[in-house]
């Protein structure tokens, strides 16, 4: 009795592999495109970082993020897998919700030609403004435009159409 032996299995079951791909950024509402690439899982859930949880959503599914601040906000989006072995693992990615911008102006839109109108420029949260007056006129930037709108006919109406896009300071309009 000076030696003894004892043996044990030690049984190594393996991860299941957590991957996903989600639309990184974009102004509020944004809508998030997720897929889920993860690898040998029988349950996910994700914490979306904005306190909601979701439990096997699917392969691929929509998330809406709102951003009221007037700052940017950042959400951590977290995928957290389980597979037959009752093994976990998990990857994070970060997501970026822009606040709201809205594009808005007001103006005199009747008059003889030439016409000089004068935009009033009621947007909110935008830094930068592009018009296009319908006219074939180059597009401006600018906040306050004034433009002269031509009839080069003497018996009938012309019409255009003004469009203008606004830019946030973050680059999305």
């Amino acid at each position: 009795g000076f030696i003894d032996t004892v043996k044990k299995v030690i049984t190594v079951n393996p991860s299941p592999y957590a991957l996903f791909d989600i639309t990184p950024e974009g102004g509020s509402p944004m809508e998030a495109y997720i897929t889920d690439q993860s690898e040998d899982a029988v349950s996910v859930t994700w914490n979306m970082g904005d306190g909601d949880i979701l439990t096997d959503p699917g392969l691929n599914f929509t998330h809406t993020y709102l951003n009221n601040t007037g700052a940017p906000l950042s959400h951590n989006v977290v995928q957290l897998v389980q597979n037959i072995y009752g093994c976990f693992d998990s990857i994070s990615q970060t997501v970026n919700v822009f606040p709201p911008i809205s594009a808005a102006f007001e103006c005199d839109s009747i008059g003889c030609t030439p016409l000089t109108v004068a935009f009033r420029n009621t947007s909110s949260g935008a830094l930068r403004y592009k018009w296009d007056f319908g006219d074939g006129s180059d597009v401006l930037e600018s906040s306050i435009p004034v433009h002269v709108f031509e009839n080069p006919y003497s018996d009938s109406v012309v019409v255009y159409r003004v469009m203008m896009v606004a830019l946030s300071q973050f680059g999305y309009s």
